[in-house]
């Protein structure tokens, strides 16, 4: 997936699952989605207010509901 066609936070989830390094392409889908940047906390990337992409324990990003 490229990140030009990432809408949702479950595309993001591929897409940073997808991937080793991420944290330039992700700021950017984050900015043009809207969504609110979350990468300066411990395990977060980003929230549309009503979920949020974290990274889990195994290193995986995953959709948390808020």
């Amino acid at each position: 997936m490229k990140a030009t066609e990432v809408k949702t936070l479950n595309q993001l989830v591929e897409f940073i699952n997808e991937r080793e390094d991420w944290s330039l392409e992700v700021s950017n889908i984050i900015a043009n989605n809207g969504w609110h940047d979350e990468t300066g906390s411990v395990y977060g990337v980003c929230s549309d207010g009503k979920q949020k992409v974290a990274i889990n324990e195994q290193g995986q990003a995953e959709v948390i509901t808020l």
